[in-house]
Order: structure tokens, then C-alpha cells, then sequence
């Protein structure tokens, strides 16, 4: 059940003190209070994702890795998720790595952009670096700067 697969941390750590309150408030972060009997495959994709956020906040986990979380949801829910990633993440002081192929979705809810090509970091900072200053012409493709003058 996804009360099960929130509470697997606590568990394995052996700390149960409160065990049910502390999931269900993890549930309730992530808007998932209501389904804590289902089975995971009953879940949809999005409420699957979450069930990992609620795991993600009952470990205090410090560090994230999300590896493309929104590009199978459609765009409302994917709009809903990017607010609640960013607030659960600013709340529990996560530091989170975010691999997407999404410009909107990496200007949008980092700090920080590293954009890579062919498996090397081409440009590192903040999105406003990097948008008013591209460091080349894949950077700036990327960010969607778009006039280029050959020279």
C-alpha cells in the first residue's frame, strides 16, 4: 500500500515512534492523505511521484535525484508538480538534482542550470547567467535565446 512505501524508511532505520502520524502528515504534504490504502499500481503516474516525495521527506533525505519527474504528466498536473516540488523542497531543505530536458522547467525551478552536451557540463550558473549570457550557441539554443548572427 502506499502507506507501506512511505513508512519502508522508518522501518528499515527501526524508528517507528509515531510511525503512522509522521506518514500520514508525509501523505498529507503531498496531497495523498485520501489513498494511503491503495496499491501503488492504482495510483496515476503523478500520484506515483509523490508517493516518492512523501518517501523522500519521511527519510529526511538531504540530497534528491529526479530524473525527467514531469515529462510524462500533461501540463496542468506537470505546473502543479513544479509548485509542489519547489515548496517541499524549500521546506524540507533538500538539495534536489533535476534532469530535464525542459528549458521552461530548468529556468523555471532551479537555482542553479547546468546544461550538458554530450555527457560534459557546457555552462554552469544561475538561470539568469545563463540566459543573458550564454557562454555559446548551444547554451543559448538551449535557454531559447534565439538570434544569432554568424560573424
Amino acid at each position: 500500500s502506499v502507506f507501506q512505501n512511505v513508512a519502508y524508511p522508518l522501518k528499515v532505520k527501526k524508528d517507528t515512534k509515531n510511525l503512522k502520524t509522521r506518514v500520514m502528515q508525509a501523505l498529507k504534504e503531498v496531497h495523498l492523505e485520501e489513498h494511503y490504502d491503495k496499491a501503488i499500481h492504482q495510483l496515476s503516474g503523478g500520484q506515483q511521484q509523490r508517493v516518492s516525495l512523501a518517501r523522500a521527506i519521511i527519510s529526511q533525505s538531504q540530497l534528491i535525484l529526479m530524473d525527467e519527474p514531469l515529462s510524462a504528466l500533461d501540463a496542468s498536473l506537470r505546473e502543479d508538480m513544479q509548485i509542489l516540488i519547489q515548496k517541499l523542497i524549500k521546506t524540507y531543505h533538500m538539495t534536489a538534482i533535476f534532469v530535464t530536458h525542459d528549458q521552461y522547467e530548468a529556468m523555471s525551478m532551479s537555482d542553479d542550470v547546468a546544461v550538458m552536451s554530450n555527457g560534459q557540463i557546457v555552462q554552469y550558473g544561475t538561470p539568469e547567467e545563463l540566459y543573458h549570457h550564454p557562454k555559446n550557441k548551444e547554451v543559448a539554443t538551449f535557454i531559447g535565446k534565439g538570434t544569432y548572427l554568424e560573424g
